[in-house]
């Protein structure tokens, strides 16, 4: 504490000096906190506003993405997952998944989801990742367990195939880790 008083009083600083500078620092940190506040608040709000109309954005190409594929289309890349190998869901497809609930439906019926699979004999990790997607439409689709993934859908203006084409990837996985072929992910 000594050595500070002993610079002050090197730089020239003395006792009735100190009490203007103190006051002024003070009220330009008080101004400065104030006005970075109010800008942190306003940003956060527009970072709030921004997000709902990106996830907007996202909805619309996903399902534009949807409808040409429907049309015969091939989409290389949808925003629900990652291109490469293996297909990995993005945040915004594993959101999807997890929002509509599929974890939950997955892990109460995973023995019929996986049996069924199995029971296409797959021979590669890719029959794998298609017969899962397979499994989901046509198998399980109409059957009741997939309730809360169509509400979902229906009350968020989605088409349930993105959700479900992208949930087949968490059913690809458990496959995998049971049948273990050599190009296992």
């Amino acid at each position: 504490m000594e050595w500070i008083i002993n610079l002050l009083v090197y730089l020239g600083i003395t006792p009735d000096k100190l009490l203007p500078i103190v006051l002024v620092v003070g009220a330009f940190g008080y101004l400065f906190n104030k006005n970075l506040s109010r800008n942190v608040d306003k940003i956060d709000k527009d970072l709030v506003r921004m997000n709902k109309d990106l996830m907007c954005v996202n909805n619309a190409t996903t399902e534009i993405q949807t409808i040409f594929k429907g049309k015969g289309e091939r989409i290389m890349h949808p925003l629900t997952m990652k291109p490469g190998s293996p297909l990995v869901m993005t945040d915004y497809g594993k959101r999807l998944v997890d929002k509509s609930g599929f974890p939950k439906v997955f892990e109460q019926n995973k023995v019929r989801i996986v049996n069924s699979v199995k029971s296409r004999r797959p021979q590669t990790n890719y029959d794998i990742q298609e017969y899962s997607k397979e499994v989901l439409f046509q198998d399980f689709f109409n059957d009741p367990m997939m309730k809360p993934v169509k509400d979902y859908a229906y009350k968020n203006s989605l088409s349930v195939n993105i959700i479900l084409e992208t949930a087949a990837l968490m059913v690809r996985d458990e496959v995998i880790k049971e049948l273990k072929f050599d190009d296992e992910i």
